[in-house]
């Protein structure tokens, strides 16, 4: 039997409630998501992961779970494909209408994008352009607060994975960073300062922990637990073993599996 639309929206609400609290069983909701008509749920989907900036985690993992149920079945990851690509044709007219919601789009793809290896390398490879062209928005834009938190957790929870898609495009992002560092017209809070920081030097050091001196692990450590980040929606953006935490990082954070794209495909993703 179909799953009622009220019924979707009622699950929803609940794994968007759960995943601020960190508790986020998806397994167990997308046994009942996958008997939703694909058309709503997608559409619920898409709604809810431009609105919460924590639901491109779990539209990622309700993805991952469904397809790897029925690696056959395409339908759910060609529909929400096309979504985020449709998005990303009207990235401008987003941006100036909600930056926030576009912030929250680009948070979706970074989400997204490791799945969508998992499923097709062409699929993947297809969130790669619009990812790295919504990043140089935020950091070239008229860039604000949000814009550039949004670019610093991205580039410290998945910037190996970015690194490995091209190495050259991270470098000109990391130097937006640098930039806007040593800006004095664009208001930054402490959070995104240090955030900024981090996201520099994990790039200094590619994103290796085990590289990167002690002492500059255990200060980020002790700074982090300054901000008292909420255990989830905040600590999750961090790099695996940069923090102890009791949460997991929920979608790796690499994409060692995957074949490096070349220039000439790059530069052929539409």
């Amino acid at each position: 039997m179909a799953l009622l639309e009220e019924e979707l929206r009622s699950i929803l609400n609940s794994l968007s409630h759960l995943s601020a609290q960190g508790d986020l069983p998806v397994q167990t909701f997308a046994t009942l998501v996958k008997n939703a008509r694909t058309d709503v749920l997608v559409e619920h989907l898409h709604q809810r992961w431009l609105s919460d900036a924590n639901f491109g985690n779990v539209a990622a993992r309700i993805l991952a779970y469904i397809q790897r149920d029925n690696p056959n079945d395409m339908k759910l990851s060609s529909r929400i494909l096309s979504l985020s690509l449709d998005d990303y044709k009207r990235r401008y007219e987003m941006r100036r209408n909600d930056r926030k919601m576009f912030t929250n789009y680009c948070r979706s793809l970074v989400e997204l994008m490791p799945i969508f290896f998992e499923i097709d390398k062409y699929m993947g490879n297809s969130l790669v352009r619009p990812l790295f062209d919504c990043m140089f928005i935020l950091t070239e834009s008229n860039p604000d607060d949000g814009d550039l938190l949004c670019v610093a957790q991205i580039l410290i929870r998945s910037g190996q994975l970015l690194n490995e898609l091209d190495s050259h495009v991270c470098d000109k992002i990391i130097m937006k960073c640098r930039l806007a560092l040593c800006a004095n017209d664009i208001a930054l809070g402490d959070l995104t300062r240090f955030s900024l920081l981090n996201a520099v030097d994990l790039w200094n050091y590619r994103w290796n922990l085990q590289s990167m001196p002690y002492c500059l692990v255990q200060f980020y450590q002790e700074q982090y637990e300054h901000y008292n980040l909420n255990e989830y929606e905040d600590k999750r953006w961090l790099p695996h073993g940069m923090i102890q935490s009791s949460t997991t990082t929920l979608v790796p954070s690499t994409i060692s599996s995957y074949s490096k794209i070349s220039n000439d495909e790059f530069e052929s993703i539409v």
